[in-house]
C-alpha cells in the first residue's frame, strides 16, 4: 500500500508539469535572401531567394532564384544596375571586383527593399606547395565480363590518393581561408573533353560539401599552415555502357582568402545546419550571421589563388 501511495504521488507531480500550448502559426511575409561574395578579378555575382517557413505546406523547400529583382551595385561611387543570367540563376555586374574596393548594394522586389555595404579584402594569399600521394593499388580499373564476348571490359575507374597544399600565413593582421580541390578526368577520343568531373563544396552547405575547409589563422597566426585530406575519385561507365577509359587526370587547387563577414556567416551557417532534425528541438538556436539590412544572406568578399597540374 505505502509503493502504491507513492507511485500516486510521483504520478500526480508529473502530470501537474504537463502544460497544453496551444500553437499558432502566423503566416509571415517571405524575407529578402541576398547572397553575393566579390572575388577580386570576377565580376560580382548576386543570388536573390526569398526565406521558405518553417512549416511550409510545400514539399519541396528549396528556394527558386527571383529573377524580377533590380539590383543596383556601386562601385567607388559608380552605379550600375546588375544583368540577370537566366541560365545560372544569377545577377551579374559588368565590372570587375579589384582589391579594396568600395561595394555598395541595393536590391529591390515588389515592395521589398534589402542593401549592404563592404570594402573589398585588400590582400589574397597563394598557394605555396600541393600535394598528391596516390595509395598504392594493383589495379585501377574493375573489370566485368560481357556476356556473349571472351574479354572483360572496365566497368569503373577508381583510385584513393591524399590532396593537400601548403600555405603561409601573414603575421600582421587576422585572416580567413577556404580551401577546395577540383579533380577533372578525361579520355582522348573527343579532343581530351571532359569524361567525368568531381567538385568539392563547402561544408556549410550541406553534407556532400565536407571536403573544402573554412579556417581562420588564430593559433596559426604568421606560421606555415599545411592543408590535407584523403580522397577517393570514381568513375563509371557512361549510360550507353560504353567501355571506361581514363587517359588523364588534372587536380585543381584553389585557396580563397575571405573576410570575417564572409566566415561568421559560412561558420554560423554551418553550425545552424548541424542542429537540422529531431534533435534541433532540444538545443539551442544558433542565429545565422546577416550582413543584409532589410534581409537576410550576407555580402562579402575574397581572393582567389588557383593552381593547376596534370597528374597523369
Amino acid at each position: 500500500m505505502k509503493h502504491y501511495l507513492s507511485f500516486l504521488v510521483c504520478l500526480s507531480v508529473f502530470s501537474s508539469c504537463i502544460t497544453d500550448v496551444e500553437f499558432s502559426s502566423e503566416e509571415l511575409e517571405p524575407q529578402l535572401v541576398v547572397n553575393a561574395v566579390g572575388v577580386v578579378g570576377e565580376p560580382l555575382s548576386v543570388s536573390v531567394t526569398k526565406s521558405v517557413a518553417v512549416f511550409s505546406n510545400t514539399e519541396d523547400i528549396t528556394p527558386s532564384p527571383v529573377s524580377d529583382a533590380t539590383i543596383i551595385l556601386t562601385t567607388n561611387g559608380h552605379s550600375e544596375p546588375l544583368e540577370y543570367d537566366a541560365a545560372e540563376g544569377v545577377y551579374r555586374s559588368a565590372t570587375v571586383v579589384h582589391y579594396a574596393d568600395s561595394l555598395g548594394l541595393q536590391v529591390a522586389v515588389g515592395n521589398q527593399t534589402a542593401s549592404s555595404r563592404i570594402r573589398v579584402i585588400n590582400y589574397g594569399v597563394e598557394i605555396e606547395q600541393i600535394r598528391f600521394e596516390p595509395v598504392e593499388q594493383d589495379d585501377y580499373y574493375h573489370y566485368e565480363k560481357v556476356e556473349d564476348h571472351d574479354d572483360s571490359i572496365p566497368v569503373a575507374w577508381s583510385l584513393d590518393a591524399e590532396v593537400g597544399i601548403t600555405l603561409t600565413d601573414p603575421g600582421y593582421f587576422h585572416n580567413y581561408y577556404m580551401a577546395s580541390a577540383t579533380v577533372f578526368l578525361y579520355h582522348a577520343p573527343a579532343n581530351d573533353t571532359i569524361c567525368r568531373w568531381f567538385r568539392w563544396e563547402d561544408r556549410i552547405h550541406n553534407e556532400a560539401f565536407q571536403d573544402r575547409y573554412v579556417m581562420e589563422d588564430g593559433p596559426y597566426n604568421g606560421k606555415t599552415i599545411s592543408l590535407s585530406q584523403d580522397y577517393s575519385f570514381y568513375c563509371e561507365t557512361d549510360e550507353k555502357g560504353q567501355s571506361l577509359h581514363v587517359d588523364s587526370m588534372a587536380v585543381e587547387y584553389c585557396l580563397y582568402s575571405i573576410d570575417s563577414r564572409l566566415y561568421r556567416y559560412l561558420q554560423s551557417a554551418y553550425s545552424n545546419r548541424q542542429l537540422a532534425g529531431f534533435m534541433s528541438l532540444f538545443a539551442e538556436p544558433i542565429q545565422v550571421y546577416t550582413n543584409i539590412n532589410g534581409g537576410m544572406g550576407v555580402f562579402g568578399s575574397a581572393a582567389k589563388n588557383v593552381v593547376r597540374v596534370r597528374i597523369f
